[in-house]
C-alpha cells in the first residue's frame, strides 16, 4: 500500500500506475487535490508504451532490480533499447520544455546494466500445447517469442545466419551495442523455452510450406537485409561494397580491407554506421548526401558522433557515375543538387545543377541509400505483396493475405527503427494469440495517443517550481582514441550520475490526492463546450460540483470537428450568437448570457466552392457590401476553441468546481435519490444529477442502454492538416474545392494566415489521408497554393451519427452537447445546451424536485429545439464526386455569376444552392442532359425525409 503525504504530494498520478494494488490512502481531510505538473508524453511517444515514469522512480530509490521489472513488463530487450534506440520519449519529455529533456534511453541502459537479464528468474509458463514458427531474429522476431512463449505457446524462431540476433547482430556495430549485451537479452528469451535455430533459411533449407504444415502460426519476421542499388554506370566495378555486406562481414569478424579513401552514398543510419566502421578500419572517410543536413534521416546524435571522429559530409551532391583505374574504383563522379518541391516523402525533392559535376577520389564506394526485404521468401505461398513489394499486412492485426501466416518489422514496412519492429513484433504476438483461441483478431491495436505538450501557462508554473538542472551527460571514449578499435563509445551512467537524473523526472514522487467520499449535487462527465459550460454555471448557482474529463490537458484540442478552431456562425439560431472584441465577450442576447473571450479572431464574410480545375468559382457572400458593416453583415467569425475552453475552465473553478481530468467515466449506478457515475480506475462519483456531455460516441449513453432505439445514419470520417501561409488567392472567407476524387476544405483559424485543409467521407473505404496528399501536393492547380506553406498539425475524426436521442434524461442522467445529438454540434448549440440543462438542474434541486419533473423545462427545449423539427428525418449520406466527374463540376461550377447570400447554417445552405441552380435547370437540361440525368439521379437518393429538412430551419432559442 502507498501511504499519500498530503504535504508532499505533487499530483503526479504515478501512484495509478506504480501501486500494485491500486489501494490509496491520504492523510487528515482526505480533501486534497493538484492538477499533474507532467503530462507523462514520453509513455505515450514510445511505440511499446513503457512505463517510464515508474521505472525512474524506482531507480531514483536505488531499486533497481524492481525498476527492471518495471522495464520487462513492456520491454523484452531494455539493455539494447537502452543503446540504440532513437529514444521519441525524450523528443515529448515535458522536462525539455523548462530545460532539456530528461535522459531517458540512459536511465534505461544503466538499470538493464545493474541486472544480468540472462540470470534473470523466469516465471512459471502453463503451456496450452501450440506451436509458432518465427522466421528471423531480429527485434520483432524477438519480440514476438518472447511474448507468444509468456502466453505458453511453443515458439521456435528459424534464424539464416550463424548467430541469433538479425540485424541487431550483424547490422548494428560493436561500438554501439556489444556482442556480449546481445546474447543476455537473447539468453533470458531462450531461458522462457524458445527455441532458436540458426543457419537455418526459410525459402532454402526450409520451405515456408513445411513450416505451415508443422506450427499452427507463423509470423515472417525476416527483415530488409538486401541492399538496394543506386543505378549508376559501372556500379559492379570491384571496389564497391554494399552496406550492409561491410557492416555484416565487420560483425562476423571477417578481416576487411577498404584503402585509403572511403566515399559513402546516403544519409541513413547505414550510412553513418558504415562510414564509423570505415573510419575504424583506418581509411579517410567522405559521406556524399543529396539533400541538406536538415532533411537527413540518420540520428542526429549518430551523425555528430560521426564528425566528431573525423567523417566528413558533402550535403546536396549525388554520384553519377564510377571511374575506374586498373579494374577497380578510383574516383566517384558526383554533380551538385538543388533542393525542389517537396516530393511523396513529404521532403523536398533533390535536382541536379546543370555543369556542377566534380570527382571523389576513392579506393572503395560504399551505397548505404536503403535496404529491402529477400524476395526469395516473400514470393512463396502465394503472398501479397505491396506496391514497394513488402509483405501485405493487415496494420491492425499483422495477418497477411495466407490465412494463419502474420508478418511485422521491416519486412513490412522497410527499414525502421528498433523500438518500431518490437511494436509491430507484440502487435503481432497479440493478433496470433487470438488467432489460435478463435477470438477476433481485432483489439490488438495499442491506443494510440498524442504525446501532450504543456502550454505557456503550465510551462512558466513549473519553471517557479522546478528549479533548472543540467541533464546528465553520457560519458564517452575520446574521439581520437575510439576510432582505433569497436570498443563501446558510451560508457554508462554511474550510479551518482543516474540518481542525479531520475530526480530531475517531474513524475516520480508517487503520490496523489483525490476528493474521495464527497457528496456533489451535480456530477458532469465531459469538458467540451457543453461540459465545462453546465459545470461553471452549476457552479456559479451555488450548487457543488465536479466534472471528469477523459483528457489530462482539458483545453488540448485533438480532433476535426469542433478542433482548435471553428467557425461560429452568429446568425443560424436567429442571432443568438454575437462577438464582441472590444469587451471580450461571446454573447447570447435572446436567452441573456455571455462568456468571456479574450484571444485572436478572423471574420469570415462568406465562402468560396472552387472547381475541380480552378478555373470557375462560386461565391457565396458579397466581400466588399458586407465589410462595409463587418459585426453585422459578416458570415461568421473564426475563434480560438482552446481559449474558449480556457475561459470556461477558469470561471468553473473560481465557481468551486471540483476538476479531475484524466478521468474516463464509463457508466453510472442508480441509487434511489442519487447516481454515481463510475471511472476506469474503478473511482466512483456520487451526485443528485449527472450531466453526461462526453460526446458523439458517449460512454455514458452506451452503458445505459440509450442508443438501442437510435437509427444508425453513417460514418462520417474526417482528416485535417493545419498550415500557416497558403498562397490563397482570397483569404476572407473559407474555400471548398471539388475534385474529381473529392471535396476538401480550407478554413479560416483565428489567427491570420493559419487555416485547416480537410477532407470528409461517408464512404469508409475512402483513403482519405492518400487524397488530401494528393490534393496539397500532386493536383495540377491547387498544389500551387501550398508551395510556401507550413504544415503544423495533424487531425482526424471518426464519428458514428445516430439519430437524436427523443428524451434525453435516464436515472437521474441528463444529456447534453454532441452525446445525444445526430452529429456534432457547432460550438453555440453546444454551449446552449450546457447552459440549459445546468440550469434546469439548479431550479430541480431547489424545488426539491430530484427526478424527471424536476428537470423537465431542459426536455420541453429539447424536444421544440431539435428532436421536433429533425429527430425523424432520415439522412442519406451522398458523396457528390460519385455522381459528377471533374468536367460535369467544372461546367456547374461555371454557370454561377453573382455571388449567392452567405450563410453557414446547413438548411439555409440547401434552400439557397437550390433555389439558385433550380433557375439553371432549363440551361443544364439543354446544354448538358447528361449532366441533368445525373442531377436527377442525385435528387432521387433524397427522400422525403431529406427534403423535409431543408425546408425546416432551427427556431429562435
Amino acid at each position: 500500500m502507498i501511504h499519500i503525504d498530503k504535504d508532499e504530494c505533487t499530483g503526479c498520478a504515478g501512484c495509478i500506475d506504480l501501486c500494485p494494488t491500486i489501494t490509496l490512502t491520504l492523510r487528515e481531510d482526505k480533501s486534497w487535490y493538484k492538477e499533474p505538473p507532467c503530462k507523462s508524453a514520453c509513455r505515450d511517444a514510445c511505440p511499446i508504451h513503457m512505463n517510464v515514469p515508474g521505472y525512474i522512480y524506482y531507480a531514483k530509490q536505488g531499486d533497481y532490480k524492481k525498476a527492471y521489472e518495471v522495464l520487462r513488463e513492456t520491454n523484452p530487450l531494455p539493455a539494447i533499447c537502452g543503446r540504440v534506440c532513437y529514444h521519441p520519449c525524450e523528443d515529448a519529455c515535458n522536462r525539455g520544455c523548462i530545460d532539456q529533456p530528461l535522459a531517458i534511453a540512459s536511465l534505461k541502459r544503466f538499470i538493464a546494466d545493474q541486472n544480468n537479464g540472462g540470470t534473470l528468474e523466469v516465471p512459471q509458463i502453463a503451456k496450452n500445447g501450440k506451436r509458432v514458427a518465427v522466421v528471423g531474429s531480429g527485434p520483432a522476431g524477438l519480440t514476438a517469442a518472447h511474448d507468444l512463449a509468456l502466453s505458453g505457446y511453443d515458439v521456435t524462431v528459424f534464424e539464416a545466419l550463424k548467430e541469433p540476433g538479425g540485424m541487431l547482430r550483424y547490422a548494428i556495430p560493436e561500438y554501439r551495442l556489444p556482442k556480449e549485451v546481445l546474447k543476455k537479452e537473447i539468453k533470458y528469451i531462450e531461458n522462457l523455452g524458445v527455441q532458436i535455430k540458426t543457419g537455418a533459411k526459410v525459402g532454402e533449407q526450409i520451405r515456408l510450406e513445411e513450416l505451415t504444415k508443422s506450427y499452427d502460426a507463423v509470423f515472417i519476421a525476416a527483415g530488409a537485409n538486401k541492399d538496394v542499388k543506386l543505378g549508376i554506370p559501372s556500379e559492379q566495378t570491384p571496389g564497391v561494397v554494399y552496406a550492409l555486406d561491410l557492416l555484416r562481414d565487420v560483425n562476423a569478424g571477417k578481416k576487411v580491407e577498404l584503402g585509403k579513401s572511403v566515399v559513402i552514398i546516403g544519409g541513413g543510419n547505414s550510412a553513418i554506421d558504415a562510414a564509423r566502421v570505415s573510419r575504424r578500419l583506418g581509411s579517410k572517410v567522405t559521406i556524399i548526401y543529396r539533400r541538406s543536413r536538415a532533411e537527413m534521416p540518420a540520428y542526429a546524435a549518430e551523425v555528430e558522433a560521426a564528425e566528431k571522429e573525423g567523417v566528413e559530409i558533402v550535403f546536396l551532391a549525388a554520384p553519377t557515375k564510377i571511374v575506374a583505374a586498373n579494374g577497380k574504383v578510383s574516383k566517384v563522379e558526383c554533380t551538385k543538387m538543388k533542393l525542389g518541391s517537396a516530393d511523396a516523402s513529404g521532403r523536398p525533392a533533390p535536382m541536379p545543377i546543370a555543369g556542377s559535376e566534380f570527382t571523389v577520389d576513392a579506393d572503395t564506394m560504399i551505397p548505404a541509400i536503403g535496404q529491402a526485404p529477400d524476395r526469395e521468401l516473400l514470393t512463396g505461398m502465394g503472398l501479397k505483396l505491396s506496391p514497394k513489394e513488402r509483405l501485405l499486412v493487415n496494420e491492425n492485426s499483422m495477418n497477411t493475405s495466407v490465412k494463419g501466416i502474420f508478418a511485422g518489422g521491416d519486412v513490412v514496412t522497410g527499414p525502421l527503427s528498433v523500438v518500431e519492429a518490437m511494436a509491430s513484433g507484440r502487435k503481432a504476438a497479440c493478433s496470433i494469440d487470438n488467432y489460435l483461441k478463435g477470438e477476433s483478431l481485432a483489439g490488438c491495436e495499442a491506443e494510440k495517443k498524442v504525446p501532450e505538450k504543456l502550454n505557456e501557462e503550465e510551462i512558466a508554473a513549473l519553471k517557479k517550481r522546478f528549479p533548472s538542472r543540467n541533464r546528465g551527460a553520457m560519458p564517452e571514449l575520446p574521439s581520437d582514441k575510439r576510432i582505433k578499435d569497436f570498443k563501446e563509445v558510451e560508457q554508462g551512467f554511474s550510479v551518482e550520475q543516474a540518481r542525479e537524473e531520475s530526480e530531475r523526472c517531474m513524475t516520480t514522487c508517487l503520490v496523489k490526492g483525490e476528493k474521495m467520499g464527497k457528496k456533489y449535487d451535480l456530477v458532469v462527465v465531459g469538458a467540451g463546450p457543453a461540459g465545462l459550460m453546465a459545470a461553471k454555471v452549476a457552479g456559479e448557482n451555488g450548487l457543488s460540483v465536479a466534472l471528469l474529463e477523459r483528457k489530462a490537458n482539458i483545453t488540448q484540442i485533438y480532433r476535426v470537428d469542433g478542433g482548435a478552431l471553428s467557425p461560429m456562425n452568429e446568425y443560424t439560431f436567429g442571432q443568438t450568437m454575437t462577438f464582441s472584441p472590444e469587451a471580450k465577450r461571446i454573447g447570447f442576447p435572446v436567452l441573456g448570457f455571455s462568456i468571456r473571450y479574450d484571444g485572436p479572431y478572423n471574420n469570415i464574410y462568406g465562402f468560396d466552392v472552387w472547381s475541380p480545375n480552378g478555373k470557375h468559382r462560386v461565391t457565396f457572400g458579397n466581400r466588399e457590401e458586407q465589410k462595409k458593416d463587418p459585426k453585422r453583415r459578416r458570415t461568421a467569425v473564426a475563434l480560438d476553441k482552446g481559449l474558449i475552453l480556457k475561459a470556461l475552465l477558469e470561471d468553473a473553478q473560481k465557481a468551486g468546481v471540483d476538476i479531475f481530468p484524466a478521468m474516463q467515466a464509463i457508466g453510472v449506478e442508480k441509487k434511489k435519490d442519487s447516481v454515481v457515475v463510475v471511472t476506469e480506475d474503478g473511482e466512483k462519483f456520487e451526485g443528485l444529477f449527472a450531466i453526461a456531455a462526453d460526446g458523439v460516441n458517449s460512454r455514458i449513453v452506451r452503458s445505459m442502454g440509450l442508443n438501442k432505439d437510435r437509427k444508425f445514419l453513417a460514418t462520417n470520417r474526417a482528416y485535417e492538416w493545419g498550415f500557416e501561409d497558403l498562397d490563397l488567392p482570397h483569404v476572407e472567407g473559407i474555400t471548398f474545392i471539388f475534385t474529381g476524387y473529392g471535396l476538401f476544405s480550407v478554413i479560416n483559424e483565428a489567427e491570420k494566415r493559419h487555416y485547416h485543409v480537410g477532407i470528409m467521407s461517408y464512404n469508409t473505404k475512402d483513403d482519405l489521408k492518400g487524397k488530401l496528399n494528393k490534393f496539397v501536393f500532386e493536383d495540377p492547380f491547387y498544389s500551387q497554393w501550398f508551395k510556401g506553406a507550413k504544415k503544423t498539425w495533424t487531425r482526424t475524426c471518426v464519428v458514428n451519427m445516430l439519430s437524436p436521442i427523443k428524451e434525453p434524461f435516464k436515472d437521474n442522467v441528463l444529456l447534453c452537447g454532441d452525446a445525444a445529438w445526430i452529429l456534432e454540434f457547432s460550438n453555440c448549440a453546444a454551449l446552449i445546451s450546457g447552459w440549459k440543462a445546468a440550469n434546469a438542474v439548479t431550479l430541480a434541486i431547489i424545488d426539491g424536485k430530484i427526478n424527471k419533473e424536476g428537470v423537465q423545462s431542459y426536455l420541453d427545449f429539447w424536444n421544440k429545439v431539435f428532436y421536433e423539427p429533425c429527430g425523424q428525418v432520415e439522412f442519406k449520406a451522398i458523396e457528390i464526386h460519385e455522381f459528377l466527374n471533374a468536367d460535369d463540376l467544372d461546367y456547374l461550377v461555371s454557370l454561377a455569376k453573382e455571388p449567392i447570400p452567405a450563410t453557414l447554417d446547413f438548411f439555409k445552405l440547401i434552400n439557397t444552392i437550390g433555389s439558385t441552380y433550380a433557375e439553371l435547370f432549363p440551361r443544364i437540361s439543354e446544354e448538358r442532359p447528361d449532366v441533368f440525368a445525373k442531377l436527377m439521379a442525385m435528387a432521387d437518393q433524397l427522400d422525403e425525409a431529406s427534403e423535409h429538412s431543408k425546408r425546416i430551419g432551427f427556431p429562435n432559442l
